[in-house]
């Protein structure tokens, strides 16, 4: 998904609004990316999809290993 504009948030803004943000990056799937001073700092992304992604691309071991650890939560 392309990063558009309102996905860019001063992480000073991100302080005030980090349950609204982490909403809309679950709810809709859009990514943020956290700025502090003009530049990129840290992006906040949906847990699950970063978790299958990993287990996505490690070995059958640990992907094995994480499809069981998801199963037991």
């Amino acid at each position: 998904m392309p990063l558009r504009t309102c996905d860019v948030v001063p992480i000073s803004e991100a302080r005030a609004r980090l349950t609204e943000l982490a909403e809309k990056v679950v709810g809709a799937g859009a990514e943020k990316v956290l700025t502090k001073n003009g530049s990129s700092f840290v992006a906040i992304v949906d847990a699950h999809k970063q978790d299958y992604q990993l287990c996505a691309n490690t070995s059958q071991t640990a992907t094995s290993f994480c499809m069981s650890t998801r199963k037991s939560k």
